[in-house]
Protein backbone atom coordinates (compact mmCIF):
# COMPACT_ATOMS: atom_id res chain seq x y z
CA UNK A 1 0.00 0.00 0.00
CA UNK A 2 1.39 3.40 -0.98
CA UNK A 3 1.69 5.99 1.82
CA UNK A 4 -0.85 8.37 0.34
CA UNK A 5 -3.41 5.58 0.15
CA UNK A 6 -3.69 5.10 3.91
CA UNK A 7 -7.13 6.21 4.99
CA UNK A 8 -7.50 7.64 8.46
CA UNK A 9 -10.39 8.35 10.79
CA UNK A 10 -9.73 10.52 13.81
CA UNK A 11 -12.49 10.94 16.36
CA UNK A 12 -12.59 12.81 19.64
CA UNK A 13 -15.74 11.67 21.38
CA UNK A 14 -14.96 12.59 24.97
CA UNK A 15 -14.76 15.87 26.82
CA UNK A 16 -11.39 17.39 27.61
CA UNK A 17 -10.13 16.28 30.98
CA UNK A 18 -12.85 13.62 31.31
CA UNK A 19 -12.58 9.93 32.02
CA UNK A 20 -12.14 7.27 29.36
CA UNK A 21 -14.86 4.63 29.72
CA UNK A 22 -14.06 1.07 28.69
CA UNK A 23 -16.31 -1.15 26.63
CA UNK A 24 -17.75 -3.76 28.99
CA UNK A 25 -19.06 -6.18 26.32
CA UNK A 26 -16.78 -6.91 23.33
CA UNK A 27 -18.14 -9.27 20.67
CA UNK A 28 -15.83 -11.50 18.64
CA UNK A 29 -15.58 -10.74 14.88
CA UNK A 30 -17.65 -13.85 14.03
CA UNK A 31 -20.32 -12.94 16.61
CA UNK A 32 -20.13 -16.29 18.40
CA UNK A 33 -18.81 -15.07 21.76
CA UNK A 34 -18.55 -11.87 23.76
CA UNK A 35 -15.90 -10.92 26.26
CA UNK A 36 -17.62 -9.42 29.30
CA UNK A 37 -15.61 -7.23 31.68
CA UNK A 38 -17.47 -7.54 34.96
CA UNK A 39 -16.59 -5.91 38.24
CA UNK A 40 -14.72 -9.08 39.19
CA UNK A 41 -12.93 -9.57 35.86
CA UNK A 42 -13.28 -11.37 32.53
CA UNK A 43 -16.16 -13.68 31.60
CA UNK A 44 -17.30 -15.05 28.25
CA UNK A 45 -20.89 -14.95 27.02
CA UNK A 46 -22.63 -16.72 24.12
CA UNK A 47 -25.43 -15.22 21.94
CA UNK A 48 -28.02 -16.83 24.22
CA UNK A 49 -26.68 -14.88 27.19
CA UNK A 50 -25.01 -17.79 29.01
CA UNK A 51 -22.14 -16.42 31.10
CA UNK A 52 -18.96 -18.38 31.81
CA UNK A 53 -17.13 -18.62 35.08
CA UNK A 54 -14.53 -15.99 35.92
CA UNK A 55 -11.49 -16.43 33.66
CA UNK A 56 -9.17 -13.56 34.64
CA UNK A 57 -9.56 -11.50 37.80
CA UNK A 58 -9.43 -7.70 37.66
CA UNK A 59 -9.45 -7.60 33.84
CA UNK A 60 -9.73 -4.02 32.62
CA UNK A 61 -9.43 -4.20 28.81
CA UNK A 62 -10.04 -6.87 26.19
CA UNK A 63 -9.83 -7.17 22.41
CA UNK A 64 -10.34 -10.07 20.01
CA UNK A 65 -7.82 -11.32 17.51
CA UNK A 66 -9.06 -11.40 13.89
CA UNK A 67 -9.68 -15.18 13.92
CA UNK A 68 -12.15 -14.93 16.87
CA UNK A 69 -10.30 -17.81 18.55
CA UNK A 70 -7.99 -15.73 20.70
CA UNK A 71 -8.48 -12.83 23.06
CA UNK A 72 -5.99 -10.31 24.44
CA UNK A 73 -6.69 -9.11 27.98
CA UNK A 74 -5.12 -6.48 30.24
CA UNK A 75 -5.54 -6.91 33.98
CA UNK A 76 -4.28 -4.96 36.97
CA UNK A 77 -2.96 -6.51 40.17
CA UNK A 78 -1.10 -5.22 43.21
CA UNK A 79 2.07 -6.67 44.71
CA UNK A 80 3.68 -5.81 48.03
CA UNK A 81 6.79 -7.96 48.36
CA UNK A 82 10.25 -7.68 46.85
CA UNK A 83 10.26 -11.19 45.35
CA UNK A 84 7.35 -10.31 43.06
CA UNK A 85 8.82 -6.90 42.20
CA UNK A 86 12.23 -8.41 41.45
CA UNK A 87 10.67 -10.97 39.12
CA UNK A 88 9.20 -8.24 36.89
CA UNK A 89 12.12 -5.79 36.86
CA UNK A 90 14.56 -5.77 33.97
CA UNK A 91 18.27 -6.18 34.76
CA UNK A 92 18.76 -2.45 34.26
CA UNK A 93 15.88 -1.55 36.59
CA UNK A 94 17.10 -4.00 39.22
CA UNK A 95 20.57 -2.46 39.20
CA UNK A 96 19.04 1.00 39.49
CA UNK A 97 17.02 0.00 42.58
CA UNK A 98 20.12 -1.42 44.25
CA UNK A 99 22.20 1.63 43.32
CA UNK A 100 19.68 4.19 44.62
CA UNK A 101 18.45 2.35 47.70
CA UNK A 102 21.30 3.46 50.00
CA UNK A 103 20.72 7.13 49.22
CA UNK A 104 16.99 6.90 49.99
CA UNK A 105 17.65 4.88 53.13
CA UNK A 106 19.96 7.59 54.49
CA UNK A 107 17.32 10.24 53.77
CA UNK A 108 14.70 8.24 55.64
CA UNK A 109 16.94 7.54 58.65
CA UNK A 110 17.91 11.22 58.87
CA UNK A 111 14.33 12.49 58.65
CA UNK A 112 12.61 13.90 61.74
CA UNK A 113 8.98 14.93 61.82
CA UNK A 114 5.61 13.89 60.41
CA UNK A 115 6.07 11.06 57.89
CA UNK A 116 3.07 12.32 55.88
CA UNK A 117 5.24 15.33 54.97
CA UNK A 118 8.37 13.38 54.01
CA UNK A 119 9.64 14.25 50.53
CA UNK A 120 12.88 12.95 48.96
CA UNK A 121 15.49 15.59 48.20
CA UNK A 122 15.90 14.40 44.61
CA UNK A 123 14.22 12.36 41.90
CA UNK A 124 14.81 8.60 42.05
CA UNK A 125 14.73 7.06 38.59
CA UNK A 126 13.95 3.60 39.94
CA UNK A 127 10.65 4.88 41.37
CA UNK A 128 9.79 5.40 45.02
CA UNK A 129 7.45 2.41 45.36
CA UNK A 130 9.94 -0.25 44.14
CA UNK A 131 12.64 1.37 46.29
CA UNK A 132 10.42 1.48 49.35
CA UNK A 133 9.40 -2.19 49.01
CA UNK A 134 13.06 -3.11 48.62
CA UNK A 135 14.09 -1.13 51.71
CA UNK A 136 11.11 -2.35 53.72
CA UNK A 137 12.26 -5.96 53.32
CA UNK A 138 16.04 -5.43 53.45
CA UNK A 139 16.12 -2.81 56.24
CA UNK A 140 12.81 -3.37 58.01
CA UNK A 141 14.20 -3.26 61.56
CA UNK A 142 15.95 0.08 61.04
CA UNK A 143 12.90 1.63 59.45
CA UNK A 144 10.47 0.37 62.09
CA UNK A 145 12.64 1.91 64.79
CA UNK A 146 12.09 5.32 63.18
CA UNK A 147 8.28 5.09 63.18
CA UNK A 148 5.30 4.38 65.37
CA UNK A 149 3.17 1.31 64.65
CA UNK A 150 0.52 3.48 62.96
CA UNK A 151 3.12 5.23 60.77
CA UNK A 152 4.64 1.89 59.74
CA UNK A 153 1.18 0.55 58.90
CA UNK A 154 0.43 3.56 56.70
CA UNK A 155 3.58 2.90 54.67
CA UNK A 156 2.70 -0.68 53.72
CA UNK A 157 2.46 0.37 50.07
CA UNK A 158 1.47 -1.89 47.21
CA UNK A 159 2.77 -1.55 43.68
CA UNK A 160 0.36 -1.85 40.72
CA UNK A 161 1.41 -4.28 38.00
CA UNK A 162 -0.27 -4.65 34.61
CA UNK A 163 -0.50 -8.07 32.97
CA UNK A 164 -1.13 -8.67 29.28
CA UNK A 165 -2.48 -12.16 28.70
CA UNK A 166 -3.66 -14.13 25.71
CA UNK A 167 -6.70 -16.40 26.00
CA UNK A 168 -6.87 -19.34 23.58
CA UNK A 169 -10.38 -20.68 22.90
CA UNK A 170 -11.01 -24.14 21.46
CA UNK A 171 -14.24 -26.10 21.12
CA UNK A 172 -14.86 -28.72 23.81
CA UNK A 173 -11.79 -27.57 25.76
CA UNK A 174 -11.33 -25.12 28.64
CA UNK A 175 -9.77 -21.75 27.75
CA UNK A 176 -5.97 -21.68 27.91
CA UNK A 177 -4.32 -18.53 29.24
CA UNK A 178 -0.78 -17.40 28.38
CA UNK A 179 1.04 -14.54 30.10
CA UNK A 180 2.72 -12.30 27.50
CA UNK A 181 3.99 -9.36 29.55
CA UNK A 182 4.06 -7.92 33.06
CA UNK A 183 4.94 -4.26 33.49
CA UNK A 184 4.77 -1.51 36.09
CA UNK A 185 3.89 1.02 33.37
CA UNK A 186 0.17 1.65 33.11
CA UNK A 187 -1.37 0.13 29.98
CA UNK A 188 -3.64 2.91 28.73
CA UNK A 189 -4.82 1.23 25.53
CA UNK A 190 -3.75 -1.42 23.00
CA UNK A 191 -4.46 -2.27 19.38
CA UNK A 192 -3.93 -5.66 17.70
CA UNK A 193 -2.51 -5.68 14.16
CA UNK A 194 -4.79 -6.92 11.32
CA UNK A 195 -2.98 -10.28 11.07
CA UNK A 196 -2.90 -10.68 14.86
CA UNK A 197 0.86 -11.01 15.14
CA UNK A 198 1.79 -7.70 16.82
CA UNK A 199 0.17 -5.52 19.48
CA UNK A 200 0.51 -1.74 19.68
CA UNK A 201 0.60 -0.63 23.33
CA UNK A 202 0.05 2.85 24.69
CA UNK A 203 1.72 2.94 28.08
CA UNK A 204 1.85 5.70 30.68
CA UNK A 205 2.32 9.27 29.46
CA UNK A 206 1.38 8.33 25.89
CA UNK A 207 4.42 6.18 25.16
CA UNK A 208 3.71 4.02 22.10
CA UNK A 209 5.34 0.57 21.92
CA UNK A 210 4.91 -2.57 19.86
CA UNK A 211 4.78 -5.93 21.60
CA UNK A 212 5.95 -9.10 19.86
CA UNK A 213 4.32 -12.52 20.47
CA UNK A 214 7.34 -13.39 22.67
CA UNK A 215 6.73 -10.39 24.92
CA UNK A 216 9.47 -8.09 23.63
CA UNK A 217 8.69 -4.36 23.85
CA UNK A 218 10.07 -1.87 21.33
CA UNK A 219 9.42 1.90 21.50
CA UNK A 220 7.78 3.65 18.53
CA UNK A 221 6.92 7.19 19.69
CA UNK A 222 6.27 9.34 22.76
CA UNK A 223 3.53 11.84 23.61
CA UNK A 224 0.88 10.10 21.51
CA UNK A 225 -2.88 9.90 21.99
CA UNK A 226 -4.46 6.79 23.50
CA UNK A 227 -5.92 5.43 20.26
CA UNK A 228 -3.51 4.60 17.39
CA UNK A 229 -4.34 2.17 14.59
CA UNK A 230 -2.71 -0.13 12.07
CA UNK A 231 -2.88 0.43 8.34
CA UNK A 232 -5.17 -2.16 6.69
CA UNK A 233 -2.15 -4.15 5.44
CA UNK A 234 -0.71 -4.27 8.98
CA UNK A 235 2.62 -2.75 7.98
CA UNK A 236 2.28 0.73 9.49
CA UNK A 237 1.13 2.33 12.71
CA UNK A 238 -0.77 5.60 12.40
CA UNK A 239 -1.08 7.78 15.49
CA UNK A 240 -1.75 11.30 16.72
CA UNK A 241 1.40 12.79 18.24
CA UNK A 242 1.98 15.97 20.21
CA UNK A 243 4.60 18.43 19.03
CA UNK A 244 5.02 19.78 22.55
CA UNK A 245 6.63 18.34 25.67
CA UNK A 246 5.20 20.80 28.17
CA UNK A 247 1.79 19.15 28.75
CA UNK A 248 -0.24 22.32 28.03
CA UNK A 249 -3.99 21.95 27.44
CA UNK A 250 -3.65 23.43 23.96
CA UNK A 251 -1.01 21.63 21.91
CA UNK A 252 -0.11 21.41 18.25
CA UNK A 253 0.20 17.90 16.93
CA UNK A 254 0.36 15.77 13.82
CA UNK A 255 -1.09 12.59 12.38
CA UNK A 256 1.99 10.45 11.83
CA UNK A 257 2.57 7.07 10.20
CA UNK A 258 5.54 4.78 10.72
CA UNK A 259 6.34 1.46 9.10
CA UNK A 260 6.70 -1.30 11.69
CA UNK A 261 6.34 -4.63 9.85
CA UNK A 262 7.38 -6.39 6.67
CA UNK A 263 4.81 -7.56 4.15
CA UNK A 264 4.76 -10.99 5.83
CA UNK A 265 3.83 -9.42 9.19
CA UNK A 266 7.23 -9.83 10.87
CA UNK A 267 8.63 -6.83 12.73
CA UNK A 268 11.32 -4.81 10.97
CA UNK A 269 14.75 -4.80 12.58
CA UNK A 270 14.75 -1.03 12.13
CA UNK A 271 11.46 0.84 12.01
CA UNK A 272 10.75 3.21 9.14
CA UNK A 273 11.17 6.95 9.55
CA UNK A 274 8.07 8.67 11.01
CA UNK A 275 6.09 10.51 8.33
CA UNK A 276 3.75 13.37 9.19
CA UNK A 277 0.49 13.20 7.23
CA UNK A 278 -1.52 16.11 8.67
CA UNK A 279 -1.27 18.86 11.27
CA UNK A 280 -3.94 18.92 13.99
CA UNK A 281 -4.63 20.21 17.47
CA UNK A 282 -3.47 17.41 19.77
CA UNK A 283 -5.41 15.81 22.58
CA UNK A 284 -4.79 12.50 24.31
CA UNK A 285 -8.29 11.25 23.44
CA UNK A 286 -7.84 11.71 19.67
CA UNK A 287 -8.86 8.38 18.12
CA UNK A 288 -7.14 7.32 14.88
CA UNK A 289 -8.77 4.67 12.72
CA UNK A 290 -7.73 3.35 9.28
CA UNK A 291 -10.81 1.93 7.52
CA UNK A 292 -10.55 0.01 4.26
CA UNK A 293 -12.49 2.59 2.19
CA UNK A 294 -10.66 5.51 0.60
CA UNK A 295 -12.36 8.55 2.08
CA UNK A 296 -10.31 10.18 4.82
CA UNK A 297 -12.07 11.35 7.95
CA UNK A 298 -10.66 13.20 10.90
CA UNK A 299 -11.86 14.87 14.06
CA UNK A 300 -9.82 17.33 16.12
CA UNK A 301 -10.19 19.07 19.49
CA UNK A 302 -11.77 22.49 19.31
CA UNK A 303 -9.89 25.50 20.65
CA UNK A 304 -12.44 28.28 20.96
CA UNK A 305 -13.96 28.71 17.51
CA UNK A 306 -10.89 27.45 15.62
CA UNK A 307 -11.56 24.32 13.59
CA UNK A 308 -8.53 23.72 11.40
CA UNK A 309 -6.46 20.98 9.84
CA UNK A 310 -3.96 21.01 7.03
CA UNK A 311 -3.26 17.87 4.98
CA UNK A 312 0.39 17.38 4.07
CA UNK A 313 1.27 16.41 0.51
CA UNK A 314 -0.98 15.98 -2.52
CA UNK A 315 -4.23 14.05 -2.32
CA UNK A 316 -6.29 12.91 -5.28
CA UNK A 317 -9.61 13.25 -3.51
CA UNK A 318 -11.12 15.37 -0.80
CA UNK A 319 -11.93 14.09 2.64
CA UNK A 320 -14.10 14.93 5.63
CA UNK A 321 -13.25 16.61 8.89
CA UNK A 322 -15.35 15.80 11.96
CA UNK A 323 -15.72 19.11 13.80
CA UNK A 324 -16.54 19.38 17.47
CA UNK A 325 -18.87 22.14 18.67
CA UNK A 326 -18.00 23.87 21.92
CA UNK A 327 -15.07 25.26 23.87
CA UNK A 328 -12.39 23.65 26.01
CA UNK A 329 -13.88 21.89 29.01
CA UNK A 330 -17.42 21.82 27.63
CA UNK A 331 -19.48 18.88 26.41
CA UNK A 332 -19.16 18.39 22.65
CA UNK A 333 -21.15 17.18 19.71
CA UNK A 334 -19.92 16.27 16.24
CA UNK A 335 -20.86 17.61 12.81
CA UNK A 336 -19.25 17.06 9.40
CA UNK A 337 -17.39 19.42 7.08
CA UNK A 338 -15.76 18.80 3.72
CA UNK A 339 -12.11 19.47 2.93
CA UNK A 340 -11.35 20.51 -0.63
CA UNK A 341 -8.82 18.78 -2.89
CA UNK A 342 -6.61 21.86 -2.65
CA UNK A 343 -6.22 21.26 1.07
CA UNK A 344 -8.19 24.32 2.18
CA UNK A 345 -10.05 23.99 5.46
CA UNK A 346 -13.81 24.09 5.19
CA UNK A 347 -15.77 26.06 7.75
CA UNK A 348 -19.24 24.68 8.53
CA UNK A 349 -22.41 26.65 8.84
CA UNK A 350 -24.35 26.44 12.08
CA UNK A 351 -26.06 23.10 12.47
CA UNK A 352 -27.56 20.85 15.08
CA UNK A 353 -25.41 18.01 16.46
CA UNK A 354 -24.90 15.18 14.00
CA UNK A 355 -26.45 17.03 11.06
CA UNK A 356 -24.76 16.91 7.64
CA UNK A 357 -24.03 20.51 6.72
CA UNK A 358 -22.72 22.50 3.73
CA UNK A 359 -19.33 24.15 4.06
CA UNK A 360 -17.51 27.23 2.80
CA UNK A 361 -13.83 27.12 1.86
CA UNK A 362 -11.33 29.13 3.88
CA UNK A 363 -7.54 29.13 3.98
CA UNK A 364 -6.74 29.37 7.69
CA UNK A 365 -4.33 26.74 8.98
CA UNK A 366 -3.03 25.76 12.40
CA UNK A 367 0.65 25.66 11.44
CA UNK A 368 2.99 24.85 8.61
CA UNK A 369 4.90 21.66 9.56
CA UNK A 370 7.57 22.40 6.92
CA UNK A 371 8.72 25.63 8.55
Amino acid sequence: MKPNKIVILIILGLTMGGCYPEARVIWSPDGELAAVLGDDGLHLCDPQGKLSELLIENAQQASWYPDSKELCVVSKEYIDNWADVDRILTDEQRKMVQAESDSLLQEILAFKGNWDKFEPSREYKAGLLPLWIYLREKHGKELKAKMTKDEWKKLQSRLPVYRIQKVYLEKNAPPRIQLILETFMEVQRFRISPNGSIIALILEEGKLFVLSPKGKLRPVASRTSFFPDWSPDGQKLVYCKSRSDNGDDVQLGSITSRRICNEDGTVLEKFGKPKEMAGVMFHETARVRCPAHRKLHSGIPVVGDQRHVRPLGTRKSGFQLGLLHGHLGSRRSVCRANISNAGRVAQPEKASPGQEIPCHACDRVVFDPER
